[in-house]
């Protein structure tokens, strides 16, 4: 699950099961994505690049201080050093940061059960409706997204979840980019569904602009 170690992994696990040729068609297509996401954000200065507050699905007041995602998808984790995985911050340090982005894994659904989002955008209301959030800059201007753990999150699929993430923080540099077309992908190639993401299932809010 870690980007880090993510294709060595692959590599390694391809070896024990026998499955080498499967293994390095799967290390081919992660990287041709992540090194192209990666190629784009390179340029960017520290201004540039958005202030993220990564929240888990459990508590907004945690944090996810090791979340790499952003960092590679051109953002800056504000969490990061507060701990080796996750921290617990206070409302007031949240203010004080001011992230101009909010990232919240989401467990409030099952992406691939249903085609309902409202119990997404309710998670997502909650966050928005807080009083002690409403002057941040992720709040005032509409930047809060919900993403599905387990549908796109930090296991061998995450470069969906990098993609969405590139898509929000930077869509200028990623006009060509669809992260509905790599989750086909990586359904259609690397999973044993038969299932179409622009058809069913909800897996980030808010969708992202066509």
């Amino acid at each position: 699950y870690n980007p880090k170690n993510l294709t060595t992994d692959m590599r390694k696990l391809g070896y024990i099961l026998d499955k080498e040729e499967q293994a390095e068609a799967y290390i081919g297509w992660y990287t041709g994505y992540l090194d192209m996401i990666r190629e784009r954000v390179a340029g960017l200065s520290p201004e540039e690049k958005p202030r993220v507050f990564p929240a888990p699905g459990w508590n907004l007041y945690n944090c996810i201080a090791s979340f790499q995602l952003a960092d590679i998808a051109g953002g800056t984790n504000i969490c990061s050093g507060l701990g080796p995985t996750y921290a617990t911050v206070d409302p007031e340090w949240v203010i004080k940061q001011n992230p101009q982005v909010i990232l919240k894994q989401s467990f409030a659904l099952k992406a691939y059960d249903t085609d309902d989002p409202s119990a997404m955008i309710a998670e997502r209301d909650e966050i928005m409706n807080r009083p002690e959030l409403d002057g941040i800059e992720a709040v005032k201007k509409n930047q809060v997204y919900l993403w599905h753990m387990y549908t796109s999150g930090m296991f061998p699929n995450d470069i969906i979840s990098i993609a969405h993430i590139a898509k929000w923080l930077h869509s200028h540099l990623f006009k060509d980019l669809d992260p509905q077309r790599i989750h086909q992908e990586y359904v259609d190639r690397f999973s044993s569904l038969d299932f179409n993401v622009k058809k069913h299932g909800v897996f980030v809010y808010p969708p992202l602009e066509k």
